[in-house]
């Protein structure tokens, strides 16, 4: 766009140009070039200066140029990949009090609402993927020696049990379920359990939860039963704005302590 405005500028130029050499030319050859000259300069100092400005922005700040560039080529592939959801998430955006919603929040309500995960870049089909490629997974280390993954049940010597937990997103951004783990371990002998495949009933926590949303999910283990009935349960976090908290980095991780019903 910007170099078709430039030959648009340069065409009416030669074209001014043309008429004024053709006045001049009346008068005199040389004074038919110099008016010629002078409508061309015109244009020409114009287009220096918006060069020598570009070259100004370019060398002040660089970095923020180059993120810049980054950023629109981005948005650009976003535009083209997804674009019935990035329509509705500018209709969000639109519906919302100015100022309200911010976009990269609406997109990823917009794409919940598309493909029924609030974890963008994920689809209904992806997750089947997903899905079969952990049960493959499972299935290797039920195989491997001293494997704590089982895809059969449990053996008669093991208490098999089910944690489930729900988890609330008070905040204005979405949770980032990944970066969280439920770890259960024995509570009467300190025990450690064993994870198992279970397909029915079972929902992994995994993706990200929307602000204001409650999701529950559910994880498979054992426990020999020489390590009694008692589990405790301790949920840990590992995503960067932990990390940085040193209090809470520091804290004991919350935990549960209950009997195998």
């Amino acid at each position: 766009m910007r170099w078709l405005l430039r030959a648009f500028c340069v065409s009416a130029a030669a074209f001014a140009a043309r008429i004024n050499y053709l006045h001049g030319a009346e008068q005199g050859v040389l004074v038919g070039w110099g008016l010629a000259a002078v409508t061309m300069l015109g244009p020409l100092f114009f287009e220096v200066r918006q060069w020598v400005l570009t070259l100004t922005a370019d060398a002040t700040d660089p970095r923020k140029r180059a993120e810049e560039k980054a950023r629109a080529k981005h948005d650009r592939k976003r535009r083209r990949h997804h674009k019935d959801v990035v329509k509705l998430a500018r209709q969000l955006v639109s519906a919302a009090p100015y100022g309200k919603l911010a976009f990269e929040e609406a997109f990823a309500t917009a794409w919940e609402i598309k493909h029924g995960t609030c974890s963008p870049g994920m689809t209904p089909k992806l997750h089947a993927q997903l899905h079969g490629s952990r049960k493959a997974l499972a299935a290797t280390f039920d195989d491997a020696n001293g494997s704590r993954y089982l895809r059969r049940p449990p053996q008669n010597k093991d208490t098999a049990f089910r944690v489930t937990w729900t988890v609330t997103n008070g905040t204005a951004k979405p949770l980032d379920l990944d970066s969280w783990s439920i770890n259960p371990q024995g509570a009467t002998t300190g025990g450690e359990v064993t994870f198992f495949y279970v397909e029915k009933g079972s929902k992994q926590m995994t993706g990200r939860l929307a602000p204001d949303r409650n999701g529950t999910y559910t994880g498979e283990y054992s426990l020999p039963k020489s390590d009694g009935t008692e589990v405790v349960v301790t949920a840990a976090r590992m995503d960067d704005a932990f990390l940085k908290d040193d209090a809470a980095y520091l804290a004991e991780d919350p935990h549960w302590t209950g009997p195998i019903k």
